[in-house]
């Protein structure tokens, strides 16, 4: 069976769609949904093409629905309804950093539970393979995104979103405890990607002491909306080059240092973020200042940075069910790198 078939496309009806559209665009009708494109995973992703009774204007011809499908979907809920919420309550303040959203379920009631997103497709995108390294041009381009997401509201007024996660009392601790389980982390580093392990990152204590220290410190570190999951796989780049994030499943209250190191140190080819990462992050320091946002020193920076960089780790035990090995391959070496020359674990007192 292959895994589109495992995709509860039954469930994806004109009447759905009418229901969920009628919401932005009231008396909206459609005749036809078609599917062009399916993508299983965490979150299923369906490429859809509709057909009106009659024609609505600025209502999309094409768009993708995304929410939970497939037999796993029950064990992923509490995702889609953060991503839900994001769109819901920020996508607006940090756009165009992020696609459109044409539905996002309201907070309460019994509403179709899935997001429409504008087909970026259509508009001239073009999307980010982990197994491609960015230019420094494009890394540009992303920090100044991210720099837009993390000024874009206060700790005080984050408060008003309770949904939202906490990274360090509740996303780390979970995955940590879940990821460093002796029979996970003797699997994942037999894989292919654990050949780029060096010996002093294949002691386990060590590094569940070294993630468990970062827990500490992000606990104390100025806290504000980050994307958490801020890898080349989740971006896309418009035909004028800027850069934005299409996934928002892991938005979490966090230190804006936790995207910055997953991002620099699995985005760039080793050498170029060698040569390069310093003036890199001193241009986010300096856009996040100038959108208003609470920018650190360099040098307090710099060892936010090198401490968060033990998050990238996690590419090393990353699941099979939630990332390619390609892709865990890939984003690993380049980790690995990272923390050899940051000497990450000696910042974190590991």
């Amino acid at each position: 069976m292959s895994e589109s078939m495992t995709i509860r496309f039954e469930l994806v009806t004109p009447e759905l769609l009418t229901r969920m559209l009628a919401l932005r665009w009231p008396g909206i009708h459609l005749t036809d949904v078609e599917v062009l494109r399916a993508i299983p995973g965490t979150a299923t992703k369906l490429h859809l093409r509709l057909r009106y009774e009659k024609e609505m204007p600025g209502a999309p011809a094409t768009l993708w629905l995304k929410g939970g499908l497939e037999a796993h979907s029950a064990d992923y809920a509490s995702l889609y309804a953060t991503e839900g919420g994001f769109y819901r309550e920020f996508a607006a303040i940090i756009a165009p950093g992020c696609p459109r959203s044409w539905y996002a379920p309201p907070l309460t009631g019994d509403a179709p539970p899935y997001l429409l997103l504008e087909d970026l497709v259509a508009r001239g995108a073009r999307f980010g393979d982990a197994r491609e390294a960015l230019s420094v041009a494009e890394a540009e381009q992303v920090l100044d995104n991210l720099a837009h997401v993390h000024a874009a509201r206060s700790v005080h007024e984050l408060a008003e979103h309770p949904w939202l996660p906490d990274a360090a009392t509740q996303v780390f601790p979970t995955l940590i405890e879940a990821w460093t389980t002796p029979a996970h982390w003797t699997a994942h580093l037999a894989l292919p990607r654990g050949q780029a392990v060096t010996p002093a990152l294949r002691d386990v204590d060590r590094i569940r002491a070294a993630l468990m220290a970062l827990v500490g410190i992000s606990r104390a570190a100025s806290s504000g909306l980050v994307h958490g999951d801020a890898h080349v796989g989740n971006l896309y780049f418009d035909a004028d080059g800027g850069a934005g994030y299409l996934d928002w499943q892991t938005v979490m209250r966090g230190c804006w240092a936790h995207d910055i190191a997953e991002f620099l140190g699995s985005a760039l080819a080793v050498e170029t973020r060698r040569e390069h990462e310093r003036a890199l992050l001193d241009r986010y320091l300096r856009t996040l200042e100038a959108l208003g946002g609470a920018a650190p020193s360099f040098d307090t920076a710099w060892l936010l940075y090198r401490q968060h960089m033990i998050w990238a780790y996690m590419w090393v035990l990353c699941p099979v069910q939630l990332q390619p090995e390609a892709i865990c391959t890939s984003n690993a070496a380049r980790a690995v790198a990272a923390l050899e020359d940051l000497d990450t674990l000696r910042a974190l007192g590991a």
